[in-house]
Formats: structure tokens, C-alpha cells, sequence
């Protein structure tokens, strides 16, 4: 196979040359008498060693072969042509007189083409090597910024040269996360993000992963499970950590559960808790970033704990004597408040009534107010944080589960450092609420 070399590429080889030309300080007669013989005969086609024998013919001594050849090179500038085999001598010719006796062409727009190619896909394939995907964890949300920590700078860069609408873009963030996992052979957190959202269509999960947008279907079997085991050892962890953030309530609460069946209809009294946080006052720029622990795939055979609650007895008076009602005066200002508040949604609401018989297109109740606040230029309630803490598998009116629920809210209340935890004496608490109350809770 033989190898073309231009002066330029030999000079770039051999950077001495320059500094062999510039310490010679007396003139190299024996040089000028080549240079003379190669600018008369032109048209023939030499090597590196009857230009060698010619060199030292006439005293010269201070170039060795491959010297002799690069000074060659730098003084024809462009006009000479080296080409070098292993294993023969080099051949030297001019450019013309090379490609009339030789049949040397010019490369083609493909070949250029083909070498460009390999050049990016060598540089997309070196940038995807130090992307590092995690394979011990999971994170539990994602953005642009991150989806793109997965995605090869070159890559971007050679999409925005396609088009402007790849510049940045989702699209671009897509093909570069598809690019990435096949090269790591893992999915990008983007894709385990996309097979999440799809986890309830296992057909169309497994269209899109074999298109590679998303990730397998076990995948996403595994995150769920993992998500499941991080819950259960931290049940805190779906955004109520601190007291600092909002005001924690704990919210208990009979419910009954109708179920239809073909044998017929059974129905379920159960007992339910939920906390609540609002979020308004918590800063999410400053959030840190949450993950959740990858399972193997040894532990995917392992049921999850569910860590039943414990059930607290309830010893003291059966039917202690219930709580006279209250009274009390409302200061002016809150009942003229409460006044112009009542008197303002009865207004809504007579406008809702009116406007769904007139409206053909109206909106349902909750949407309603919704326009309204808009319309109106009301800035949107921050949302709430909600944990759904654990069934208690008994009867919703036994004392004892009323009991359980009760210190199981305290405790979690107290995990988020507040200092003082209340039992509300409202209308929604019932008589076997309030005998925990009179007995010392």
C-alpha cells in the first residue's frame, strides 16, 4: 500500500528541517547543484537515492537522505510530489509531470466526505466515552440541562449546522440521548424519564423502546420498584422534610369505598391519613437533587416490607363526657371579613348557574373559578405536598385504630421539627376522637 505525502505533510512530520536550513552556516554547495538539476529536468521522475548519490557526488556531507528530501520539498513549495512505499526508495517528481506519467488525480467531494465523516463520528464516539451514567441510582425528576449532561457537544454542534430548529432543541436533546445509550449500551435518564410516563401502556412502551426513545419495559419495572423500597424506608421523601418550608398537617378521616362486582356490591368502611404541606415558601432553585438507590437485579425477587403499623390499644373510659360547644366573640373586622366572603361566592355562584344554562361551552365548577381567577389577575396558589402514610388494617371506629393513627401522625409531625402538635377539636372529629383527647392524648 503505498503513501502519498504532500510537502506540507512532510514538513509537518519533520520539524527539523527548518532548523537544519538555518544552522547551516556556510552555503551547501553540493545542495544548490540537486536543486540546479531538478528545476532543469522537470519532466523526470527521480528517487530519493539517485538524488542522494547526486548530493554527495559534489561534496555533499551535511543532509542525510531523508534531510535531503524535506530541504527538497521546502524549497519547491507545493510543486513537488513525494510518494513513499515501505520497503523502496521515495519517488520524486513534479506535480504536472507526475500526473500525466503516473495518472495521479485529484480526491474526490467523496472522498472528502467519507474522511469528514469518520472524523465526527470518531470525536461523537470520544465525547459519549466520558458521559457518565449512574447505574446505582435513579433520579426522580429531570430538565433540560440534565437531559442534555447525556448528549455529545460534537453532536449538538452538528445538528445546529443541519437546522435552526435542531439548535438546543428537544428534538436534538432526543436523537443525541439515543445516540449515547446506544454507544454506553444503557439507557439516558431522559429515556427512563419518557418510559415512566408511558409505564401504562406496555405495548406502546415497547414500540418506542424499539425505536430507542424510550427504555425497556423491565426498566421501568425496576424504577417502580425502587421508587416503592425508597417509600417504604423513607416515607417522608415525597417533598415533607422539614416545618421550615410550611405549616405540617396531618389529616385523618373515615371514607366508605364502594366496590361493583358481578357477584354483586360490596362496600368497605376504611379509615384513611394523609399530611399535607403547603410549598409556597420553599425555594426550588435551591433543592438539591433527589435520587432514589437502582435496585439489582437479584433484589427485584425480593418482596418489599411493607412495615405494618404496629397497633396501639386504647385503655381508658369507655364513654367519657363530651365537650360543651364554645362560644365565643369574632373580632368586628374578621366577621365583616367573613361577611363580604360568603356574599362574594354566593355571587359566583349564582353567576355559574346562570352562565352554564346560557354558555354553551362552559366550563365545570373548578375551571370556573379558575377563569375567574385569571381573569381577574389572581396569582396561582403554590401547590401542596402530600404523603399518603400507611393503611392500618382494622375497623375505622375502633378506638384502637383511632388510637394508632393518632400517634402514628404525632411522630411523623414531630420528625419535621415542630414544637408543638395539637389534636383540632372540630366538627369533622367524632366522639372516639375526642375520647383520646379527655383521656390525656
Amino acid at each position: 500500500m503505498s503513501r502519498f505525502f504532500a510537502n506540507r505533510t512532510r514538513a509537518g512530520q519533520h520539524k527539523d528541517v527548518h532548523q537544519t536550513v538555518q544552522r547551516e552556516d556556510v552555503p551547501d554547495l553540493a545542495l544548490k547543484h540537486v536543486l540546479t538539476s531538478l528545476t532543469e529536468n522537470r519532466k523526470r521522475i527521480w528517487n530519493s537515492i539517485e538524488l542522494f548519490h547526486e548530493y554527495q557526488e559534489h561534496g555533499g556531507n551535511s543532509l542525510n537522505r531523508r534531510e535531503l528530501v524535506d530541504n527538497l520539498c521546502c524549497h519547491f513549495a507545493g510543486e513537488l510530489l513525494v510518494l513513499s512505499s515501505p520497503g523502496y526508495a521515495n519517488i520524486v517528481a513534479f506535480h504536472n509531470e507526475a500526473a500525466l506519467l503516473l495518472k495521479i488525480v485529484k480526491q474526490d467531494d467523496v472522498d472528502d466526505i467519507d474522511n469528514s465523516i469518520g472524523k465526527v463520528a470518531k470525536q461523537v464516539i470520544k465525547d459519549c466515552k466520558v458521559i457518565g451514567l449512574d447505574k446505582a441510582k435513579y433520579r426522580l425528576d429531570i430538565d433540560k440541562v440534565q437531559a442534555e449532561e447525556a448528549v455529545s457537544s460534537t453532536l449538538l454542534t452538528l445538528l445546529a449546522s443541519i437546522s435552526p430548529k435542531l439548535h438546543n432543541t428537544l428534538p436534538a436533546l432526543m436523537v443525541g440521548n439515543i445516540v449515547t445509550s446506544v454507544l454506553k449500551s444503557q439507557p439516558t435518564d431522559l429515556q427512563i424519564a419518557l418510559g415512566v410516563l408511558l409505564r401504562h401502556s406496555k405495548m406502546l412502551l415497547g414500540y418506542t423502546y424499539d425505536f430507542g426513545i424510550t427504555c425497556s419495559y423491565d426498566e421501568v419495572l425496576c424504577f417502580k420498584k425502587s421508587a416503592a423500597v425508597s417509600a417504604m424506608k423513607d416515607p417522608i421523601m415525597q417533598g415533607i422534610s422539614t416545618s421550615e418550608n410550611g405549616l405540617v398537617q396531618t389529616v385523618v378521616d373515615n371514607f366508605d369505598a364502594d366496590i361493583h362486582s358481578p357477584n354483586g356490591k360490596l362496600s368497605t368502611h376504611s379509615l384513611a391519613m394523609i399530611m399535607t404541606q403547603p410549598s409556597g415558601m420553599s425555594n426550588d432553585e435551591d433543592k438539591a437533587e433527589e435520587t432514589i438507590v437502582r435496585l439489582k437485579h437479584v433484589d427485584m425477587k425480593v418482596s418489599i416490607n411493607t412495615n405494618e403499623e404496629v397497633i396501639t390499644h386504647y385503655v381508658g373510659h369507655k364513654n367519657p363526657p363530651m365537650p360543651e360547644v364554645p362560644t365565643s366573640n369574632l373580632p368586628s373586622d374578621f366577621s365583616r371579613y367573613q361577611d363580604i366572603s360568603t356574599a362574594r361566592a354566593r355571587e359566583l355562584d349564582f353567576q355559574f348557574c346562570k352562565d352554564i344554562h346560557e354558555i354553551q361551552e362552559c366550563p365545570e365548577y373548578n375551571g370556573y373559578n379558575t377563569q375567574i381567577c385569571r381573569e381577574q389577575g389572581h396569582t396561582p396558589k403554590p401547590k401542596t405536598q402530600v404523603v399518603y402514610l400507611p393503611l392500618i388494617d382494622e375497623a375505622p371506629a375502633d378506638p384502637a385504630t383511632i388510637m394508632t393513627s393518632m400517634l402514628k401522625a404525632k411522630a411523623l409531625t414531630e420528625r419535621t421539627d415542630l414544637t408543638e402538635f395539637r389534636l383540632g377539636r372540630t366538627a369533622m372529629f367524632d366522639a372516639n376522637c375526642w375520647k383520646l383527647d379527655a383521656n390525656g392524648f
